[in-house]
């Protein structure tokens, strides 16, 4: 008698009875290595790449799709996309279109939808266009209600302002600043405030020398409390005005700090308020707001002139 383990494909040939002679033994070997073999054909290995079916199993295709060599997305290819009406965009697809132009869709369908492009691909095609990001963005973004902030959202606000978006989400979320944006908004304020400052001497001494080459007083009223200080027609600084000055006398400089620039409204009795905004590095623009504000009728050439006289008394002291 066989014994019951006979069709197992693990048998074990001592098992079989010392009954059976020499050949039956080996032909009784030769059927259970056909009957594995025939087991192990039948059964699905993941390391086949085609089933009986000839279906592709998962990882023969993840392995076709390694190899498959795409072309680099270029900017062509957006303005292609965005060139096409919502129609054609629609018929053609976004998978048909990664697959004509030979791209890899994941690159793709980061930069276009069936809209046009994503706020990715535009900021793609502006690069040259794009500013960092800036006090004025994060306060701006700060000061909107949770609800504002989630009706533009994200992207579509650093789209607006032409910020780097992966820059902003960095900074930002819905809720408001992140840590990371609070403390780049603290770098910049403390950085921007120190060079502000800097400028702001530096113009006291602008315009002191022009109050050497006029009959005016200066008084610069700063309105963070910093830098007021008074300036006679002498371009020295004094304390407090004479009691006799007439108010036409008197140039009134009002100091704000304005989109990380000084602002000053130069007032005169008489002759209205005069905007000056000065950029750093702008001393120029300073020189000749001035001039202008205390000689409304100066043509340029007098203007010009005035200031190279007033340059040689700055560079004297």
């Amino acid at each position: 008698m066989f014994p019951q383990t006979i069709g197992a494909p693990n048998i074990q040939l001592s098992s079989v009875s010392s009954s059976f002679t020499p050949a039956a033994v080996n032909a009784l070997a030769r059927n259970i290595t056909s009957i594995r073999q025939g087991m192990l054909a039948a059964a699905p290995s993941s390391n086949q790449p085609y089933r009986e079916s000839n279906v592709m199993t998962p990882m023969a295709n993840s392995n076709q799709c390694q190899a498959k060599k795409f072309m680099p997305l270029k900017n062509h290819h957006l303005r292609k996309w965005l060139s096409m009406g919502d129609e054609e965009r629609k018929k053609k697809g976004t998978e048909n279109f990664a697959s004509e132009h030979n791209i890899s869709f994941k690159k793709l369908i980061r930069n276009i939808n069936l809209q046009g492009l994503t706020v990715v691909g535009h900021q793609r095609l502006s690069r040259h266009e794009l500013v960092p990001v800036e006090i004025v963005h994060l306060e701006k973004w700060s000061k909107m209600t949770r609800k504002e902030r989630q009706r533009i959202g994200v992207a579509k606000f650093a789209l607006n302002m032409k910020i780097n978006l992966a820059n902003w989400r960095r900074l930002v979320s819905t809720h408001g600043l992140k840590p990371a944006g609070e403390r780049f908004l603290s770098r910049k304020k403390t950085t921007l405030f120190h060079q502000l400052h800097i400028q702001a001497i530096s113009n006291n001494e602008t315009i002191a020398a022009v109050a050497k080459k006029s009959t005016c007083f200066f008084c610069i009223n700063d309105t963070e409390g910093q830098l007021s200080t008074i300036f006679a027609p002498n371009g020295h600084e004094i304390t407090q005005l004479p009691p006799t000055v007439a108010p036409e006398q008197i140039m009134w400089l009002l100091l704000q700090r304005e989109n990380n620039k000084l602002v000053y409204d130069a007032i005169r009795p008489g002759e209205g308020i005069r905007k000056i905004a000065v950029s750093p590095r702008d001393e120029n623009n300073l020189y000749h707001a001035l001039i202008k504000a205390l000689h409304p009728h100066s043509t340029e050439e007098d203007c010009q002139e005035r200031i190279s006289a007033i340059r040689l008394i700055k560079q004297s002291h």
